[in-house]
């Protein structure tokens, strides 16, 4: 079995780490039984670490394990979550676009068997989607929950 080049990591800055010398395996051991490569590394806290190699090359283990460091870490990672929430939050249609002539989207999404003629104000799906107060099961007296004691008519 070959060992792997990591001489690549050398003088790289891995999260607050960063790489000073990388030993073969064997030479410094930091699980038992296990011979990997390990790494010695200085932290922005000042703090000299040894890593594995391939956990440091998976961006594993990133600061000394100190609570300042961790805490940083920790808090980068939540600003990086942060920044891609923001631009995945994204509108499907601006306000000042949309025409009060469309279609709202989520009459696409409900597809109802039933179109109501008589929406019943206090239910919002039969108001804004005309959908028959007897498929969205809200009980109410103008229909008696049956679509056809109100007159609604079957979508093909």
């Amino acid at each position: 079995m070959q060992n792997k080049d990591w001489s690549y990591l050398l003088g790289q800055k891995i999260g607050m780490l960063t790489v000073l010398e990388i030993y073969p395996p064997g030479v410094i051991s930091i699980r038992p039984k296990k011979k990997v490569s390990v790494a010695k590394c200085l932290c922005e806290c000042g703090t000299e670490c040894y890593r594995d190699v391939s956990n440091l090359a998976r961006r594993q283990g990133m600061s000394c394990g100190g609570k300042e460091c961790k805490h940083k870490i920790m808090s980068l990672a939540q600003t990086r979550r942060q920044a891609t929430n923001k631009s995945k939050a994204t509108s499907q249609k601006p306000a000042e676009n949309f025409l009060k002539d469309t279609e709202p989207i989520i009459t696409k999404k409900l597809k109802n068997k039933y179109v109501c003629p008589f929406p019943f104000p206090s239910c919002v799906r039969s108001e804004v989607c005309h959908v028959c107060c007897w498929e969205c099961d809200k009980e109410c007296k103008q229909c008696s929950n049956n679509p056809q004691l109100c007159g609604a008519r079957r979508l093909r």
